[in-house]
């Protein structure tokens, strides 16, 4: 366990292509060679995996959101900290995912401009609205909440990402 209690977990959240997985991918890594035991829960793999009977509306994103919580929250009761990178639009499912799990839940949104989102677009989703001639989509066709209350905003095309993951590690406490 992290500090005699339940692990924290921390979800990344934000729009698509703001560089959720990148961060978490280097936070994981951090954490492994601190020695802290660690999974990633990554969106993209989840919705494959575990849901792929989901799509994209409000009702399915929040679904995903509680399934994602759910997981996070049984590895951490087991002292596994758990780094999600989820899109999390909707501050509801944010607040669900926070009750699912037995510690803390650290908040990060993960930001970057929408010239750097478009230029990404790792999943292809902005070229996919863009081709459909959606022009004025706002950001993927669904509503975004920003988090109100995260612990660390991180804006990925002004800060480095060994900085970003940096600053995200220093969010989980450590030690006996």
């Amino acid at each position: 366990m992290v500090d005699g209690r339940d692990a924290p977990c921390v979800l990344l959240c934000g729009l698509p292509s703001v560089g959720k997985t990148t961060l978490a991918t280097g936070l994981v890594s951090a954490l492994v060679a601190d020695d802290v035991a660690v999974e990633h829960l990554d969106g993209d793999v989840l919705r494959r995996v575990v849901s792929p009977e989901l799509g994209f509306s409000e009702a399915d994103r929040h679904l995903q959101g509680l399934r994602a919580g759910y997981i996070a929250g049984l590895l951490a009761r087991h002292g596994v900290v758990v780094v999600l990178s989820l899109v999390a639009p909707l501050e509801r499912t944010r607040r669900a995912m926070a009750a699912s799990v037995p510690g803390d839940l650290y908040i990060v949104h993960v930001n970057a401009s929408r010239k750097t989102r478009l230029a990404r677009d790792t999943n292809g989703v902005y070229a996919a609205c863009v081709e459909r001639g959606d022009v004025d989509f706002v950001d993927v066709e669904a509503v975004w909440e920003p988090p109100a209350d995260a612990a660390l905003t991180m804006a990925t095309d002004a800060v480095a990402v060994d900085v970003c993951v940096d600053r995200i590690a220093e969010l989980i406490p450590r030690g006996g």
